[in-house]
């Protein structure tokens, strides 16, 4: 499962310490690991599995919250559906002419 259906799901993410995952994961929407650290990333798996139902729902709703606000794919289908209707009129019109 990729990072953004995990999300979508509302499953909050375990990601290795990077530029990008940081962004990732802050705000309650994962933790992160140091690169290689096997300890670390099994740390954060028991971390979830303990962690109290109130304090995960927060990661939960934060990881749903974060793909609606910044990926969602119904509006980027229906810009792309609309450059695609806007060229084939366009097409269409010549065409004819």
């Amino acid at each position: 499962m990729s990072y953004f259906e995990a999300q979508a799901s509302g499953l909050p993410v375990i990601l290795e310490e990077n530029e990008i995952n940081f962004e990732r994961a802050s705000n309650k929407k994962g933790i992160l690991f140091s690169e290689g650290s096997i300890k670390e990333f099994r740390d954060a798996i028991i971390k979830f599995g303990n962690m109290p139902k109130e304090e995960f729902s927060i990661y939960k709703n934060n990881a749903v919250k974060n793909i609606v606000d910044n990926f969602n794919f119904v509006d980027i289908a229906q810009k792309f559906t609309d450059i695609m209707l806007e060229q084939y009129a366009k097409f269409k019109n010549k065409k004819q002419n």
